[in-house]
């Protein structure tokens, strides 16, 4: 399908898939699962399907200070709605492109929402233009 778009279409259906799996949806950070993960029990410990060990927090294979340190599912959400919120309004600065930026947030409008990232749409694309 990316064949038949041009340079614009595919720019953008390539950043939209960007922010959808790598942005806004938490994966197992070892490079040879990289499943993802959307159940979250108290501990920031997890081990993953594949046996892998990472916090659910940093979302790091390394080691941190987190440990098995427990939080609520509301601070889990609040953590990852702030992370995704730096790592989204980062990505798109560093897009280059600012009608790029605003296309994918467009098309992204409704999750965004969804997920408690109304501040950039705002930012990126607010009924009525700029």
């Amino acid at each position: 399908e990316l064949e038949r778009m041009d340079a614009h279409q595919r720019a953008v259906a390539t950043a939209r898939h960007h922010v959808t799996e790598r942005i806004l949806t938490l994966h197992c950070p070892w490079p040879q699962c990289d499943r993802a993960f959307v159940d979250y029990a108290a501990c920031v410990a997890i081990t993953c399907e594949c046996g892998q060990h990472f916090c659910s927090l940093c979302v790091r294979k390394t080691a941190c200070d987190h440990g098995h340190m427990f939080v609520s599912q509301a601070q889990f959400n609040e953590h990852h709605r702030q992370r995704r919120e730096v790592e989204l309004n980062d990505y798109l600065q560093q897009l280059g492109a600012h009608d790029v930026a605003v296309a994918v947030v467009e098309g992204l409008r409704e999750m965004l929402r969804e997920v408690r990232l109304g501040s950039v749409v705002e930012r990126w694309a607010p009924r009525g233009g700029q």
